[in-house]
């Protein structure tokens, strides 16, 4: 029986609220991406890994939405008061919320197609792009992700969906948008307006993406690897950004970038350090490059290992990452069986992350609130969540993870490294069962799709379970003993 104070309330729960108390002081945003090229990784696959830091009180909500049918005249909020046609029917999606946060969420839809982002400021701004009459009431911003995972069966389809809402609607901030499939990896940055460039990530290669641009170089004539909007040098000479005459390449990071141009990222040194094994220095190099080949091919360890790196000096993971996800992709099984979504609830490096196949119908109502799917999907409820969103919700298991998190902080490494070993066993068991569990699922996928979705459900539900009793056990495990009295 869990300890109680006097007014009812699990003591562990005080801990997470003195903690969010505490985070709440400050907004955090600094997201961190690695993506591994299909060459570069160990089994073949396109891996996306990724860590949403974000200040203040938070709640996540993880959800598979199904297939929808929509009527004809069905119209999609894309902002406030801006619409357009919908589509007949939109794609299923694995989707990860985090509500109030315009430029938030992550998804992976049925096709294996995942779409995330970072911010990444730009000179250029909202009310510059507004003037020039690029923003149509604000211009696309929390739905741009969204409709490219309802819409796209593949990472270009998703680039293309991308480039006709900003072409119609522009796009409202600095951002730059992962959208990756089994096959390929892009990175799509955006500035304010209409004005954007997307480049490939190439297959035996590695992407750290911190707050910055990091797209460089730019050759329109090859768009095998790189798109961008038709006027993206033009708009630089016009604004003064970028002389044709100076006798250097168009960039677009020295262009569109802030006032950081010049400065090495932290994140973007350290990240490209640990996959080449080879110490950057912090100054008297350019720029670093887009991408690193790795010293050895990257699995699915080394991409958490990266997402949980604490430092020294520039850390992955801090106190305000509130979820980690990977996307392992791969293109040469079923995209139901092939694609699947390592989840991490709360700080990954005391956390767990948990398989989340691309084909399952459900998840566990435990780790989403209690709210129709309508209601939650439409754009009032995410950009304006009701009073009570925030609340510590004992039945909600981003609360149990929160706990975990907040009960480690400021512990001895001894007892931190006890409770990351028996989670590392336990991913060990997740890892160990992957291979079984596929060959299964795709028996049962020759011959009954429906079956195999239902398999795979019931196997992710498990485990996402058997995960949150893990949060919800392990600090009581954890505890100190109580001393005898004299």
């Amino acid at each position: 029986m869990k300890h109680r104070n006097t007014h009812g309330i699990p003591s562990r729960w005080w801990i997470v609220a003195s903690f969010l108390v505490s985070a709440a002081a400050g907004q955090v945003y600094a997201c961190t991406a690695i993506i591994v090229g299909k060459s570069a990784s160990k089994d073949g696959s396109v891996l996306v890994g990724h860590n949403d830091d974000y200040g203040g009180t938070r709640c996540l909500n993880f959800r598979a939405v199904p297939r929808l049918r929509h009527p004809p005249q069905a119209i999609v909020e894309v902002a406030d008061g801006l619409t357009m046609p919908e589509v007949p029917q939109t794609w299923a999606y694995l989707w990860s919320q985090l509500p109030g946060l315009p430029y938030s969420d992550i998804y992976l839809n049925e096709w294996g197609v995942t779409v995330l982002n970072n911010y990444t400021p730009s000179r250029d701004t909202e009310e510059a792009a507004a003037r020039r009459g690029e923003l149509l009431q604000g211009g696309v911003q929390f739905m741009l992700k969204r409709i490219i995972a309802q819409r796209a069966k593949s990472a270009r389809q998703g680039l293309a969906v991308a480039k006709d809402l900003i072409e119609r609607f522009g796009y409202g901030g600095g951002w730059t948008t992962v959208i990756a499939d089994g096959k390929e990896a892009w990175l799509l940055s955006l500035a304010p307006g209409k004005h954007w460039v997307a480049q490939r990530v190439p297959d035996d290669a590695v992407v750290i993406l911190p707050n910055t641009y990091i797209i460089s170089q730019v050759d329109p004539n090859d768009q095998t690897q790189f798109l961008a909007a038709s006027d993206l040098i033009q708009h630089a000479c016009a604004q003064g950004w970028y002389d044709p005459n100076g006798g250097v390449p168009f960039s677009f990071r020295d262009a569109y970038g802030t006032e950081r141009i010049g400065a090495i990222d932290g994140r973007q040194r350290r990240g490209q350090g640990m996959m080449t094994g080879k110490e950057i220095p912090s100054s008297g190099i350019p720029q670093l490059p887009f991408a690193v080949r790795p010293r050895d091919k990257i699995g699915l360890r080394e991409v958490m290992a990266f997402l949980r790196d604490r430092g020294p000096g520039y850390s992955i993971c801090n106190e305000m990452t509130q979820e980690s996800s990977i996307f392992q992709l791969r293109s040469s099984l079923p995209a139901a069986i092939g694609c699947v979504y390592w989840h991490c609830l709360a700080r990954p490096d005391v956390s767990t992350f948990v398989p989340w196949y691309a084909g399952i119908g459900d998840v566990p109502d435990c780790y989403h609130k209690s709210v129709p799917l309508e209601t939650q999907l439409s754009l009032s409820y995410h950009l304006s969540p009701p009073g009570g969103t925030f609340d510590v919700d004992p039945n909600h298991a981003w609360w149990d993870f929160k706990a975990l998190a907040a009960s480690l902080l400021g512990e001895e490494p001894q007892r931190r490294e006890t409770a990351r070993a028996v989670m590392d066993a336990f991913e060990d068991r997740e890892l160990e069962n992957q291979p079984s569990t596929e060959a299964k699922a795709l028996q049962l996928h020759a011959v009954d799709p429906e079956g195999a979705r239902t398999y795979l459900t019931d196997y992710c539900s498990q485990w996402g379970r058997k995960a949150r009793r893990l949060a919800e056990e392990l600090p009581h495990r954890l505890r100190r003993p109580q001393r005898p009295m004299p």
